[in-house]
């Protein structure tokens, strides 16, 4: 949340400057036109700071998503070399197997 002061009821200047702005309107039509711009300015910064809250928001969850992506991607990669090698291993007691058997034939 974020508190707009108004415009209106500001602090008389404290200080004369040398030269002092120069205003081509009266002063109430023109702090009617400064607070026109001053709430338009203000309105959209507060729009670009919700948008820029939700993109981190949105940047956050979708690291989280690609971090459990990778951990899925390894546990699948090891469980996939698991199995690979044990079919290797059924092959090979296979083979082995069927060269005893050829073996024991030719004896």
């Amino acid at each position: 949340m974020r508190h707009l002061p108004p415009l209106r009821d500001l602090p008389a200047p404290e200080r004369a400057y040398a030269h002092p702005a120069e205003l081509n309107l009266p002063p109430i039509e023109f702090l009617r036109g400064l607070t026109g711009h001053y709430l338009h300015a203000v309105l959209n910064e507060v729009l670009y700071s919700s948008l820029m809250a939700e993109n981190q928001q949105r940047q956050a969850h979708m690291d989280r998503a690609l971090q459990r992506l990778d951990e899925d991607s390894a546990r699948l990669r090891l469980r996939y070399n698991s199995q690979r090698q044990e079919e290797i291993t059924e092959i090979e007691i296979i083979l082995l197997s069927a060269d005893m058997l050829g073996e024991a034939e030719h004896v």
